[in-house]
């Protein structure tokens, strides 16, 4: 009976850490499609202030919010608005701008490769006590000592 009860517990525990490494997973995955997010927005604007940079066409439309555009023209002065961060903006040139997103997003790439690492490694973790939970939970069938249910 001892050995059933430990059975029983360890195949409880396995479950419950079953159900935390999936949420640690969903977590993870959240977390990595925010960083494409980031990465995919900066690639957007290294995009626009290339265009800006190559066209002689300086009329735009500006979103306002609510699908309304404005039109409005651009300086072709060569140079944007960039936020360092904490409420910090400077004015640098469209130049500047692009190696300092194109840097960030060096950086955003290693953290998503760090991210799809670990998301690996908690699948790993997840398919080994996975196994080893329906290892036990068929032991415990076998004995007819099995919880209700399938698993």
């Amino acid at each position: 009976m001892t050995d059933q009860m430990d059975m029983g517990q360890e195949l409880e525990l396995g479950m419950a850490q079953l159900e935390h490494l999936k949420g640690q997973m969903e977590n993870l995955r959240a977390q990595a499609q925010s960083v494409q997010a980031v990465i995919m927005d900066h690639q957007r604007s290294i995009d626009v202030l290339n265009d800006l940079t190559t066209r002689n066409e300086r009329s735009v439309l500006v979103p306002l919010g609510a699908s309304v555009l404005m039109k409005a023209n651009i300086d072709a002065g060569g140079s944007c608005i960039l936020d360092h961060g904490a409420g910090l903006m400077i004015t640098t040139s469209n130049e500047e701008a692009v190696k300092k997103l194109t840097s960030s997003m060096g950086s955003l790439r290693q953290t998503l490769q760090s991210m799809e690492k670990a998301m690996q490694d908690l699948l790993g973790r997840y398919e080994e006590l996975s196994a080893r939970t329906q290892e036990l939970y068929g032991m415990r069938t076998q004995q007819g000592d099995g919880p209700e249910g399938t698993f």
